[in-house]
């Protein structure tokens, strides 16, 4: 629910403090405003992703878990874009893919973590 104004100075931000390391293996060109934001999305559904397994995993021993974790996170990413329409931001199905992809991975890196460790025992 940001407006667009203070979302551009936060994208900003954050890019004023990662340029040095983005640039240390990108091109300066590619490392831009853009760039930063879809890397916020796919961050922020990645530590979603890993928190929805986890949460599922501790009440349930569903065999579904992953893809359940997976679609929660892709009907709360198509909120988010709902709710950037609403407040004239501007929505793209595109985020929605890139959430959905950041989720999954942090679902299976939590999947993995976790067989690992039970493989262990």
């Amino acid at each position: 629910m940001v407006p667009r104004p203070a979302s551009a100075d936060e994208s900003g931000f954050v890019l004023q403090l990662l340029y040095p390391v983005l640039t240390s293996f990108l091109k300066p060109e590619l490392v831009t405003d853009h760039l930063v934001r879809k890397m916020a999305h796919f961050t922020e559904y990645f530590v979603l992703g890993m928190e929805l397994f986890g949460l599922l995993s501790f009440f349930s021993k569903n065999r579904w878990i992953v893809l359940k974790s997976v679609e929660y996170a892709f009907f709360a990413a198509f909120v988010d874009e709902s709710i950037q329409i609403l407040s004239h931001r501007g929505s793209m199905i595109s985020d929605v893919w890139l959430d959905t992809a950041g989720a999954a991975a942090g679902v299976l890196l939590v999947r993995l973590v976790s067989y690992i460790r039970a493989a262990r025992k």
